[in-house]
Formats: structure tokens, sequence, C-alpha cells
């Protein structure tokens, strides 16, 4: 029998929370059926509504390292390219989902650079339904939640002067319905 006291029995029942968690939504859903539990962040307060038991609420990562540099291709390319930066350990990620991340994005053309590579006030947006459109879906779409993906995006695809390159870190599943997938 192991006998384990203070602090130590506390980090150990959170680390086999977190085992738990990534072991019911850290696979791959292809499938098309949602998991059915749910998750609420310790500390939440309940809602009067009931929440499905096909709904995943609030999954966050920790982001890892500092803002990174852009580097735009000499040539744009005529689709999105996507490179994997690093894998995440999280839940694959599907249009429909409501995320929280942090990115930097930038135009060569213009100079322009979107920057909100902040764990404080990260990007929200809901994959798939969003302003930044379809190359963030073909970009994250089965990206795992905690990974980093850089994307080029031709003009066509962005705002119309110029491509466009993303470097991009979902931290946070802030709820995905039954629904999601489309």
């Amino acid at each position: 029998m192991i006998s384990l006291e203070g602090k130590t029995a506390t980090a150990f029942v959170a680390i086999v929370a977190c085992l738990g968690l990534l072991a019911c939504c850290g696979g791959d859903d292809s499938s098309g059926s949602a998991s059915k539990s749910t998750v609420e962040p310790e500390g939440a307060k309940r809602s009067a509504t009931p929440v499905s038991a096909d709904a995943t609420r609030a999954i966050k990562i920790e982001g890892t390292g500092p803002k990174p540099k852009l580097h735009y291709p000499s040539e744009p390319p005529k689709h999105v390219v996507v490179r994997v930066l690093r894998e995440g350990s999280g839940p694959r990620l599907r249009a429909g989902d409501e995320l929280a991340a942090r990115y930097v994005g930038g135009n060569a053309k213009t100079k322009f650079v979107q920057d909100f590579w902040s764990e404080e006030n990260p990007y929200r947006f809901q994959l798939g339904d969003n302003n930044l459109g379809e190359a963030w879906v073909v970009g994250l779409g089965g990206m795992r939640l905690g990974g980093r993906r850089e994307l080029v995006v031709p003009s066509r695809l962005a705002y119309g002067d110029g491509m466009w390159v993303y470097v991009i870190e979902p931290l946070e599943l802030e709820n995905r319905n039954a629904g999601s997938g489309r």
C-alpha cells in the first residue's frame, strides 16, 4: 500500500485526474461520436442549467516557449502550407470548437503584424466560424490542443493583400458541443 500525505497526495490525485482526462478526450474521434464525459475546471461554479453529457467544457493547457519569429517564404504558396512545430497532447480540434489561442501573424508585403501571443488575453474564436476564415480550419483541423503550427496563407485566403504567415498555439478548448464537427 502507498501512503501519500499533504501536497504530495494532492499532486498525485491531480496527475491521475489529468491522465484520465487525456485518456477520455485525447484520442482521435474520427467516428463522429462525442465523448460522454463532462469536465469542469476546479473551483468552477455550476450553473443552474445542467450541462449536456455530450459537451466538453474548459480544457486548458499551459503555453510553452517565447513568442516565435515569423519566417516569410520567398514565393507565396498556391494553397495553405501547414508546418507542425510541436505536437500537442490534448484533444484534437475540429470545426465548431470554441477555442482560446495565442498567435502571431504577419504580412511581409504590408509589414502588418497581429500579436496575440498572450496566455492572459488569448484570441477567442469558434473554429470555422471566425473572421480568420478557411485557412485556419485547414491549418488547425485535427491539431491537438497545446500544439503549435505555422500556417502560410496565400493572399486569396487571407485579406487579399499578400500572403500571411501565422504561428498558432491553441491553449484552451472552451466548449465542444455534441453538434460540432460539421
